[in-house]
């Protein structure tokens, strides 16, 4: 099935608004459901998707853990990563339409950045985990882009306190 002709569940609607995204933004994003999973199309600073995240939003049990044999987030497609053309990840920009010389980073690019977006008014770029300099050359030219005077890194909940975390934003 196409994208465009996936819809999203009520209950998947509900998880994403749950996490701070308005019907708007969710329907802006183009959020959709594939069987009992939302898929998350990742898309650049000029709209083109670069690939497909799914979010298996019920993959860890009552106490926070992963099932047995469950992903959180994983490439949809048979190759299970989505390198593009030119051997990079994609990236995510959400809210490219408010840029102003204010550019945010953030980790993740399938909810983080969108959430982040929606919360500070910014435009937003995701990057898996918390490497900054992957995909270097499609962030360099989101920034350009997008205008970007101050670019501004925010890290993840618990950050400052991994140590390993802490030397990869540096």
């Amino acid at each position: 099935a196409t994208l465009e002709k996936l819809t999203l569940s009520d209950e998947d609607r509900e998880q994403l608004r749950a996490r701070g995204l308005t019907d708007a933004q969710i329907d802006s994003i183009g959020y959709k459901t594939k069987g009992n999973r939302i898929l998350c199309p990742i898309r650049d600073h000029r709209d083109r998707v670069g690939g497909i995240k799914v979010w298996d939003w019920d993959a860890k049990d009552e106490s926070g853990n992963l099932k047995p044999g469950r992903s959180k987030y994983y490439w949809y497609g048979e190759s299970g990563t989505n390198n593009l053309d030119d051997g990079q990840l994609p990236i995510a920009v959400y809210g490219a339409e408010l840029a102003h010389g204010v550019v945010a980073f953030t980790e993740g690019i399938e909810l983080k950045p969108a959430i982040a977006s929606a919360r500070l008014n910014l435009p937003v770029i995701g990057t898996s985990g918390s490497n900054f300099v992957d995909s270097w050359a499609r962030k360099i030219e989101a920034l350009e882009d997008l205008g970007a005077s101050i670019v501004r890194i925010y890290p993840v909940a618990g950050a400052v306190i991994n140590p390993q975390l802490v030397e990869q934003y540096r």
